[in-house]
């Protein structure tokens, strides 16, 4: 009786460990097309930029309420590259900070560090960090924590 007593505790004290361990704070949602996160409220929220191009597709993103932190990837049409907002100017990946957001998604080489070949631009703009591969159409935006 007292080993499945002690079972039932156990599980008890692992399940609250593992639901305490997740942020409630912290959201994530896909989208098919820029229209479709347009038409789900989330770019007039803030969470996806409002200038990534209307032909951004596979979007993905994920933020955080309590520290306004958020990440997005999508793709573009190759051909037609991915233009940067004004006021946003030339970096390196080894100078840009990683999102701190925990998404199965995000590359490992995004921005890329010294054991990289970045495959990337980086442009830091006011707030956030542009990634950006023109050739295989493929972008990420993070906030960034600049000034820290």
């Amino acid at each position: 009786m007292f080993a499945e007593s002690s079972r039932g505790v156990f599980i008890v004290l692992l399940t609250a460990g593992l639901v305490s361990c997740i942020n409630p704070d912290v959201f994530s949602s896909s989208h098919e097309s820029m229209a479709d996160a347009v038409a789900s409220g989330i770019v007039r929220h803030g969470w996806v930029p409002d200038w990534l191009p209307e032909h951004a597709r596979q979007i993905r993103e994920i933020h955080d309420l309590d520290t306004n932190e958020w990440a997005v990837s999508f793709a573009y049409a190759a051909e037609r590259g991915l233009a940067v907002p004004e006021g946003c100017f030339q970096t390196k990946g080894l100078e840009t900070m990683a999102p701190r957001l925990d998404a199965k998604w995000w590359p490992e080489d995004v921005p890329s560090s010294v054991l990289d070949t970045p495959r990337h631009e980086y442009f830091q703009c006011a707030g956030y960090v542009i990634a950006r591969a023109d050739a295989r159409g493929e972008g990420f935006v993070w906030s960034s924590r600049a000034g820290e």
